[in-house]
């Protein structure tokens, strides 16, 4: 039951990702009263049950490296520490 469980975790992870990353190519805004384009900023928040696991450290530093090349997304990343609250 816990493996069926972590990968739910890890598709349900990739999906919210890919989406936000697709979503985030779409047009540029114009800023009123300016002669300049400006993307909207985006804050993903990504929190993983712990970081005992390796696996889990690797997906956070897969998605630190894949965010860094868009500036105008920021993620926050959380330890819940074993905690569902």
């Amino acid at each position: 039951m816990r493996g069926r469980t972590a990968v739910g975790i890890v598709v349900s992870l990739l999906v919210a990702v890919s989406f936000l990353f697709i979503t985030s190519c779409g047009k540029k805004k114009t800023v009123t009263g300016k002669n300049r384009m400006e993307k909207k900023k985006w804050v993903i928040g990504m929190s993983q049950c712990n970081l005992n696991e390796p696996w889990r450290v690797q997906m956070n530093k897969d998605v630190k490296d894949a965010a860094a090349k868009y500036p105008e997304i920021r993620v926050i990343f959380k330890d819940a520490q074993n905690k569902s609250e």
